[in-house]
């Protein structure tokens, strides 16, 4: 029952009051789900005899399937001498000074970049390419099978060069591209490369170099000598530094600064001077680096650029006339130090770059040091290692043969 607002009873049921049009189909869901079956989860058996005991009649090795097959061993070429070049030390006749191609690599799928079609048979090509990157001092690891070479210049350009399959067996396919490095460095390489595969050995025209008028340098000033002592100072803070990236920049402005061709002449004799004097402890530093016996691709660049800061200063005071001021000193730094450093390099740098900038250092040092000439005399394994190191050139680098027989001339007084 239920009253109204004018106060008049209405007699409704309780059930038609809560009937609603879904309680039908409701009731028929409740009813069909009150007649559905009960299920058990059944338990998963884990141990191998457990499922034994439930496939009794089955002859089923279980432990074969609890436990994996062994792995193939992968079959893996020998390409060590692609990845680690032997020391100076080594047999000089390994595999990364002979580039012997017998056939160029197949066409690969997609398209090459700007190739070159040479009337000469891959064989022929490796060769006079391998001689055109000889007398240009390129220092290149050759891959014979994959008809291949990885080469690297003294100002650190890296470029690959590949040989492929014409149609005609009498032709070859020549590709060669930029890693890194100059742009202008590897443009010239790349027509002296393309000249030699073709048997053309003939030097290149000079380039054009644009030299500054008179009286535009009559304006310039070098800097004095105190700036330059900020200068070092500065790059010796840097140097000190954890920072990778900022220590090879602090050193590739050593560098430039000390290469005549680069800065002004009298700025980078004072440059030299003070560096090989011991300002701001720079020569000490760079020492340090030299000889801290890590082999990565990192510390070899740090390396190189280190030889080149005390080639460019020795060179510059050897050609100004000063370098006896300094080697003859009473500084026991260049026999003590410097000296056995470059020694102990000598011995175990793989790059032929950073062997020539070795030979160049021992060159000026025993032609302006006669106490370091007879100690080296004396202890004997120095002419060893630049006979090695004039072998090698021989036989892949011309600038390492010529400042290696140039120090063992100045060894030997001649």
């Amino acid at each position: 029952m239920s009253t109204n607002h004018n106060g008049e009873t209405n007699n409704i049921s309780t059930n038609e009051a809560t009937t609603s049009p879904h309680d039908g189909i409701l009731g028929r869901r409740n009813e069909f789900s009150e007649q559905q079956p009960t299920y058990r989860r059944a338990m998963f058996r884990q141990h191998a005899g457990s499922l034994r005991q439930s496939v009794p009649n089955l002859n089923v090795d279980v432990q074969s399937f609890m436990t994996a097959p062994p792995k193939p061993a992968m079959i893996k070429r020998n390409l060590n001498f692609r990845r680690s070049v032997p020391n100076l030390k080594l047999n000089i006749d390994e595999s990364y000074t002979d580039w012997d191609v017998i056939s160029g690599r197949s066409l690969p799928a997609y398209p090459l970049g700007r190739t070159e079609l040479i009337d000469l048979p891959p064989s022929q090509v490796a060769k006079n390419i391998a001689e055109a990157l000889r007398l240009k001092s390129v220092y290149a690891i050759y891959d014979s099978l994959d008809a291949e070479a990885t080469c690297t210049t003294a100002c650190d350009c890296k470029f690959k060069i590949t040989l492929f399959e014409a149609e005609d067996s009498s032709h070859t396919i020549l590709e060669v591209l930029k890693s890194r490095g100059c742009s202008l460095t590897f443009s010239r390489l790349r027509r002296a490369i393309s000249k030699a595969a073709n048997g053309d050995f003939s030097a290149d025209e000079k380039p054009l170099c644009l030299s500054i008028p008179d009286c535009v340098a009559a304006l310039y000033t070098p800097p004095n000598a105190d700036d330059i002592k900020k200068i070092l100072d500065k790059s010796s803070k840097e140097l000190q530094t954890t920072r990778r990236d900022g220590q090879l920049t602090a050193l590739r402005l050593l560098a430039a600064m000390t290469d005549a061709d680069k800065s002004h002449k009298s700025t980078c004799i004072n440059v030299a001077t003070m560096i090989l004097e011991g300002e701001a402890g720079v020569r000490e530093t760079c020492i340090n680096l030299l000889t801290s016996g890590t082999s990565d691709k990192y510390s070899e660049r740090v390396n190189k650029v280190v030889l080149d800061i005390f080639s460019n200063s020795l060179s510059l005071l050897y050609k100004s006339g000063d370098i006896r001021k300094v080697t003859e000193s009473e500084d026991p730094w260049f026999a003590q130090s410097l000296y056995p450093s470059l020694l102990e390099s000598m011995k175990q740098c793989s790059c032929p770059h950073g062997c020539t900038l070795i030979s160049k250092c021992l060159s000026v040092l025993l032609q302006n040091s006669s106490d370091m000439r007879h100690e080296a005399v004396k202890e004997g394994s120095l002419e060893t290692v630049l006979e090695h190191a004039l072998a090698r050139g021989k036989k892949s680098h011309v600038k390492l043969h010529d400042n290696a027989q140039s120090a063992i001339n100045a060894l030997h007084c001649q």
